[in-house]
């Protein structure tokens, strides 16, 4: 639900009202079927964006009729990260406060890494790192917890609400310099959870 709210603060004898939005979400929603690869940009770091690429396809998925198929190259050349990014043209803001974002993805059984790229109401940057390794070659469920936020900039304060930005994927190898390493990695049915509120029936 939504609606609005009077707020009054008091201090030292003067007293003033604001009027704040409230927005409490509700069990899970969907937020991107990764239908349309042209609602996403590819870049990164360390990596080979001319033999990178994304498309979709419709012969691996959980949602809807597509996924999203990234395949990614790059030579290790001795640099520590290599990461590939997934950038929103437009944002997706999110309504409320909701406690997890969830991603399925399906992988080529390598260690990699995925983090969720994000900005707050002042469009300052943050991101949310998935607890687990993404290196399950059938699909499996990838959260990211909002209690997890951490800032960009060290000095980056949080306020929501929230617009996810990025989806970031950190690439694994054995790290042989000068070694090509190649891959693919699908991305379905990004959503997000809101808790549930004490009354609600947990089924």
């Amino acid at each position: 639900g939504s609606g609005s709210t009077k707020i009054i603060g008091t201090y030292d004898g003067v007293s003033d009202t604001t009027e704040v939005d409230i927005e409490i979400g509700d069990g899970e929603e969907v937020i991107n079927s990764f239908e349309d690869a042209g609602t996403w940009t590819l870049s990164g770091e360390n990596i080979d964006l001319h033999k990178s690429a994304i498309s979709t396809t419709e012969s691996e998925k959980t949602d809807g009729t597509h996924s999203l198929k990234i395949d990614y190259s790059f030579v290790y050349e001795n640099t520590p990260d290599v990461w590939l990014y997934l950038n929103l043209n437009e944002g997706i803001p999110l309504f409320g406060v909701p406690d997890s974002i969830i991603l399925d993805a399906k992988t080529d059984g390598k260690k990699h890494l995925i983090e969720i790229g994000l900005t707050d109401n002042n469009n300052e940057g943050f991101h949310i790192r998935v607890k687990k390794w993404a290196e399950n070659t059938n699909f499996d469920l990838y959260p990211a917890l909002t209690t997890d936020i951490t800032p960009n900039e060290a000095f980056n304060t949080f306020f929501y609400p929230i617009t996810i930005t990025q989806i970031g994927i950190r690439l694994a190898s054995d790290q042989e310099t000068g070694k090509e390493y190649t891959g693919t990695i699908y991305l379905d049915n990004l959503r997000i959870t809101y808790p549930a509120r004490s009354g609600d029936a947990v089924s």
